[in-house]
């Protein structure tokens, strides 16, 4: 099971491990073809970014610049935060010309993501790095009241409570709108308020006569009623408990396997010209060790956490 796993987190598209292999070969028209399979198929966002960007540096060294500028375009539109790449200043003038005509100077953008209910999850899509703040504006009974907002990384992650309207803004250092999500007009309205009617018990105009039958004397008094208690299981804390354990050690684990599996490309990529000869792939290598790694260490921080919380539970629920 543990393989398995570890197996669907490394693998990727068999044309894409054949265009980089392509690629890194110097056989630039033959990873121009393959690529061009990924960047049509339905692979996952990330690797057609990473295919367009790798057809683009091929054609640049087929001295096809309008290509590669197309192709870094195609990149682009599946990443907009894609970094600038490295290689020579042919490569980055033709992505810094593709990011122009993708996207205007300063352009800033609010994307929402899958939200539950009672919450509003948003991409900040800023692909020329801006200094900006994030600002929600929130009513539930009266005037809007802006409210203070914590950005992750790029994603902004809102708590919609009920009854409430709500609308972001993006702005600049100075205060100039850069984005806005829905308005003051049109805001994102959270959960519906549950009204909760409570009947109140109405007096009888008159008291009603109760009339009882008295037993006979002869007759034996009930039997006792016995009430058994359902016998006890293990409790929903200990049973999450047990689960945090076990999903955070298989998390430990596999973030450590790809943590040290990217160790091992970045290093045969720093080689360079010993480990690898061409400053291409090892410029590849080493960003590839490095997703790896900064991946691996958080998936086994996250799977530590896990196992901590699961043991705290597991203990305090005996």
């Amino acid at each position: 099971m543990l393989l398995s796993l570890i197996t669907t987190l490394l693998a990727v598209t068999p044309e894409l491990e054949e265009g980089r292999a392509a690629f890194s070969s110097l056989k630039y028209q033959q990873a121009i073809t393959v690529l061009g399979t990924v960047t049509t198929s339905n692979a996952p966002s990330s690797e057609k970014a990473e295919a367009f960007g790798l057809m683009a540096r091929a054609y640049l060294a087929l001295g096809k610049t309008a290509n590669a500028q197309a192709a870094f375009e195609g990149q682009l539109q599946e990443d907009p935060m894609a970094e600038e790449p490295p290689g020579a200043p042919k490569v980055k003038q033709a992505f810094l010309a593709a990011k122009r005509a993708r996207f205007p100077p300063g352009y800033v953008q609010l994307v929402k993501r899958p939200s539950a209910e009672d919450s509003l999850v948003l991409d900040v899509v800023n692909p020329w790095r801006v200094t900006l703040v994030v600002q929600a504006w929130e009513a539930t009974t009266g005037d809007f009241v802006k409210k203070a907002v914590t950005l992750d990384g790029l994603r902004v992650v809102l708590a919609l409570p009920a009854g409430s309207k709500t609308w972001v803004q993006a702005v600049s250092a100075e205060g100039k709108p850069l984005a806005t999500f829905a308005s003051a007009s049109e805001p994102v309205l959270g959960p519906k308020l549950e009204v909760v009617v409570v009947a109140h018990e109405q007096k009888p105009d008159a008291p009603v006569e109760v009339k009882t039958t008295p037993a006979p004397k002869d007759t034996p008094p009930p039997p006792p009623i016995v009430v058994t208690a359902p016998a006890s299981g293990p409790s929903a804390n200990r049973v999450i408990g047990y689960t945090l354990i076990g999903v955070g050690a298989v998390a430990a684990i596999v973030g450590g396997i790809v943590a040290g599996l990217g160790s091992a490309e970045w290093a045969k990529g720093d080689g360079f010209p010993f480990t690898v000869q061409d400053l291409q792939e090892a410029e590849r290598l080493k960003l590839e060790g490095t997703t790896m790694m900064i991946g691996g260490g958080i998936t086994a921080g996250a799977g530590g956490l896990s196992l901590i919380g699961g043991l705290l539970l597991a203990i305090l629920s005996n």
